[in-house]
């Protein structure tokens, strides 16, 4: 019984110490400077362009990641 009284004192004073100090836990996470040259798309940038001939209103295609027009002007109904 003493043996008991006595292991239950020690974990007693062992939980209070270890509750009494304060430990700071950080996560950490690298961080990234992204710069606009430092990737490249995986897929062509692709956007319509307008323009209009004698009140009408034609789209084309243009590749921005090559420099290229894609097909012909179409006329827009």
């Amino acid at each position: 019984m003493k043996k008991i009284v006595k292991i239950f004192f020690i974990l007693s004073i062992c939980v209070t110490i270890s509750s009494a100090i304060d430990i700071e836990v950080f996560a950490y996470a690298p961080s990234y400077d992204i710069k606009a040259g430092d990737y490249s798309p995986l897929s062509d940038i692709i956007e319509w362009r307008y323009k209009t001939i004698n009140k009408k209103l034609y789209k084309r295609q243009y590749n921005c990641t090559k420099d290229r027009w894609i097909g012909s002007w179409e006329l827009i109904p």
